[in-house]
């Protein structure tokens, strides 16, 4: 659902309730942090998590090289928004998105889980499997969080990169990761400007030796050079077929290139393993099903 953002703007002043609720002594901050640095709090926490087939070991390795749950199978997608479905929370409100350019659009739960499950399809249809991975140099439209979903949805792990980086870190990242897609907006608004992603993108391209497809969401409605049988517009892709699909635990979810002193490094997380720590991020600041979370990235 699309709207201007004016619809959005009244007079009428809110009070958010008090956070106090949100709130522990630190003497109780402290305990729950040594409790924490034990195993068997995570387990406690993973326990939240729905899962397909219990774990039968709780860690196992040793850091950096450790695997949360060992044997343990879940959905990712399941465990983030297929949870939702027939509770009061699947028509409500999942995201409020609003562009530089005023425009915003909201989804329910329900929206997303049907714009993810049709992603998916187109997902397979370009030839990205379970254990893919898919790369994102785009800024977080409700489209790309969708594909995310969907690449989530059929076990594919996905890298966002920072549309900041230039063309160069681009290529690195690429070569290094070496993904079978590579997702990328036509164009987006930063202070007026159109920053135009695609052509970034195939600067990229000429500095490395892997050559991902890629698939173009249209943000702005620029047109851009299509590569045939490379290129292509999302919106012109016909979805196939594609089961959500349950993974161990420590298949990747998604994935981040990180600085080092000597150059760039990368870091997968485990789906078990990340999402147990998320989820309980979310209960220990105080999250619930009503409240609204805020994020400003672009």
């Amino acid at each position: 659902m699309e709207t201007l953002l004016k619809e959005f703007i009244s007079e009428e002043r809110v009070i958010p309730p008090l956070f106090k609720y949100k709130t522990i002594p630190f003497e109780q901050y402290k305990k729950i942090y040594k409790e924490s640095l034990k195993p068997e709090f995570w387990a406690r926490e993973a326990s939240y998590l729905i899962w397909e087939r219990p774990w039968t070991k709780l860690v196992e390795g040793d850091p950096p090289a450790v695997r949360w749950f060992v044997g343990g199978e879940l959905s990712p997608y399941k465990n983030i928004v297929g949870k939702h479905a027939g509770t009061w929370i699947w028509d409500k409100v999942a995201l409020i998105w609003r562009g530089e350019d005023g425009l915003i659009k909201t989804f329910t739960y329900s929206d997303l889980d049907q714009l993810a499950a049709r992603y998916s399809g187109a997902l397979r249809a370009l030839g990205v499997g379970k254990g893919d991975w898919v790369m994102f140099y785009a800024p977080p439209t409700p489209e790309v969080i969708a594909l995310m979903l969907a690449a989530v949805r059929i076990g594919a792990p996905f890298e966002p990169v920072f549309t900041g980086f230039g063309h160069g870190d681009l290529a690195m990242r690429i070569e290094d990761r070496r993904p079978e897609l590579l997702v990328a907006v036509d164009a987006f608004p930063r202070k007026g400007k159109a920053i135009k992603v695609k052509e970034t993108v195939e600067k990229a391209l000429k500095l490395t030796k892997h050559v991902p497809k890629v698939l173009v969401v249209q943000r702005m409605g620029i047109d851009v050079e299509l590569i045939g049988g490379r290129d292509f517009v999302l919106d012109d892709v016909s979805p196939v077929e594609a089961e959500e699909v349950v993974v161990e635990s420590s298949h990747p979810l998604f994935g981040l290139h990180v600085g080092y002193d000597d150059g760039l490094g990368f870091v997968a997380h485990g789906a078990g393993g990340y999402l147990a720590q998320t989820y309980a991020t979310t209960r220990w600041i105080g999250l619930r099903p009503r409240d609204t979370y805020f994020c400003t990235v672009l």
